[in-house]
């Protein structure tokens, strides 16, 4: 378990996958991520549940408020080499989206990834039109490094890909 200030992160274990599905499944919550997050069958949770194995280059963490799972996040792609990696999802159930808890998972995933893991560079994704998810970067204290133009087509509009980072030497936890 790591601890942040209003939220712990758990090793996401099997148990949690039906909490981690139905947070995907909301269309508020999914529409951010992907255009193919509607594909994304029960089973496929527990594929990508083994493809986070301990000892493997990613890591999926459940978010937890007062004993209950309210989100997820996850953290791909760790280069032992480059100390970098990606922060794939964060999700965090409509219903506890007030208050600071998104805030506060990002920034404990980031003290445990500069801190434990000793990563130097951190880096995510999200579509233009993704107005919580930027907000939460900005509160985070990332940077936006660039800008894919019209990189994927959805619900009538093309949509720009940002890509967000945030860098050990440049991070001050709030």
């Amino acid at each position: 378990m790591i601890k942040g200030r209003h939220v712990s992160l758990h090793t996401l274990e099997e148990t949690h996958l039906e909490d981690v599905y139905h947070i995907l499944m909301n269309d508020d919550i999914g529409n951010c991520f992907s255009t193919t997050y509607q594909e994304i069958r029960f089973g496929g949770l527990v594929e990508f549940l083994y493809t986070t194995e301990p000892g493997t280059n990613s890591k999926a963490f459940t978010i937890v408020h007062e004993d209950k799972n309210i989100g997820f996040v996850t953290l791909n792609n760790i280069h032992p080499i480059r100390r970098s990696a990606y922060i794939g999802i964060v999700g965090i159930s409509p219903k506890d989206q007030n208050g600071m808890h998104g805030v506060d998972a990002l920034r404990t995933l980031i003290r445990y990834s500069f801190d434990i893991l000793n990563l130097r560079r951190l880096y995510s994704h999200t579509f233009g039109d993704n107005t919580k998810m930027k907000s939460l970067y900005k509160l985070g204290g990332w940077t936006l490094e660039g800008t894919e133009r019209e990189y994927t087509y959805r619900n009538g509009e093309w949509l720009d890909k940002e890509i967000w980072a945030v860098l050990r030497s440049e991070y001050k936890e709030k």
